[in-house]
């Protein structure tokens, strides 16, 4: 699967869901790549549901997190930015072992308090 990486003005939401992510990865260390990718998922339906915020802890910081990016991202936006963190948690899942994408963004990715803008 070929990832096909963001224009410029996409990379600060993408750092922002990231550090979400690595931040709830910080405070639940048993948290694997496959509840990653169902909480992209959840939150997936639960902005083609209307918006209404979804249950699980990390889907719903997640859901926060991109409704603080209103006005400077829309719905196209966060839809692109999501299938893009999809797409990259499971290749890293598959690479690198069940919590590849996790350890990858823990290198990588701010935590929240540090997003860049």
């Amino acid at each position: 699967m070929e990832i096909n990486l963001p224009d410029e003005r996409l990379k600060p939401l993408l750092y922002r869901l990231e550090a979400t992510i690595h931040d709830h990865y910080r405070r639940a260390p048993r948290l694997r790549d496959v509840d990653v990718i169902e909480a992209l998922h959840e939150v997936q339906r639960s902005l083609k549901g209307g918006g209404t915020p979804p249950r699980d802890p990390l889907a719903r910081a997640l859901h926060e997190a991109l409704g603080s990016t209103e006005g400077a991202y829309g719905p196209n936006d966060w839809a692109v930015a999501l299938r893009l963190l999809v797409a990259s948690a499971k290749r890293h899942r598959r690479v690198d072992g069940p919590r590849g994408y996790l350890d990858f963004i823990s290198v990588y990715a701010p935590l929240s308090g540090q997003t860049q803008e």
